[in-house]
């Protein structure tokens, strides 16, 4: 008999999910783009070796946002509504991948209290409406992180490939997916008793070709970018932040006071 818990689709996931696509559609193309929307918005009107030569002068390159957004403007225009649409998409599969994410760990309440709590979060439906890469690079993070607590339930290539495949992915997103490895390779790391030594070496055979993956990523941060070399904002040195500062960039990312179940 198969196992209602990982074939049957909760009812509650379905207000969740339409919850979450009423939040992010409402009034997203009032607003005017914003200067890192329409810096993206250039680059992915041009042709894709514009785009990699721009990606090659940055200090956080974000190639996989772009080639999809070149595709998507050539498909359905560079309206603030359209650039959105396709985060708000992005932003509906996180939705979905934190609750296959919480499922599989913990089980169908847990994943649906998940996705629940990210599909009415004030920061990512904000992100959401935005025409910038969070939402994909949470999307991948998700995805990694699926195949990651797959891979060591029942190992398999496919899982493997999936794995290797959404984490180079998402660091060639966003930089801040490295967070994703670096958190799973502490697990493996507290866990190495626990876990069968086939499924360490393996690991370790996929990490060590994430780097040579993620070389060319890692060529221009290191190599070129000035501002991770001299750490120099547009406006000259950052000074380094106080517990004030610290304090303050918390309470803006968590939107205190507007909605109590933000994140």
């Amino acid at each position: 008999m198969s196992n209602p818990e990982k074939q049957s689709f909760p009812k509650a996931m379905w207000l969740v999910l339409g919850a979450g696509l009423a939040a992010r559609l409402y009034h997203i193309g009032v607003e005017s783009a914003w200067t890192d929307e329409l810096w993206a918005v250039q680059r992915a009107e041009g042709s894709l070796v514009e785009a990699v030569e721009s990606q090659m002068s940055r200090a956080d390159p974000n190639w996989v946002y772009d080639f999809i957004l070149h595709g998507w403007i050539r498909l359905f225009g560079d309206s603030e509504y359209s650039t959105r649409l396709l985060s708000v998409i992005f932003g509906m599969l996180a939705i979905y991948g934190i609750y296959h994410v919480g499922r599989i760990l913990f089980g169908r309440r847990t994943g649906t209290a998940a996705a629940l709590l990210l599909s009415l979060s004030v920061l990512h439906i904000e992100f959401s409406q935005q025409a910038r890469m969070y939402t994909i690079s949470s999307c991948l993070a998700l995805a990694s992180f699926a195949c990651f607590a797959k891979s060591l339930a029942s190992p398999s290539i496919r899982y493997y490939f999936g794995w290797f495949l959404s984490t180079a992915l998402a660091f060639y997103t966003h930089l801040l997916c490295a967070m994703t490895v670096i958190a799973q390779l502490i697990f493996l790391i507290l866990r190495r008793k626990e876990i069968p030594a086939s499924i360490l070496h393996d690991f370790l055979i996929l990490f060590l070709g994430l780097m040579l993956a993620l070389n060319p990523c890692l060529y221009v941060i290191l190599g070129e970018s000035s501002a991770i070399r001299k750490v120099r904002s547009h406006f000259g040195q950052w000074p380094p932040p106080s517990l004030h500062d610290i304090l303050n960039v918390l309470t803006d990312f968590s939107h205190r006071g507007k909605i109590p179940l933000d994140l």
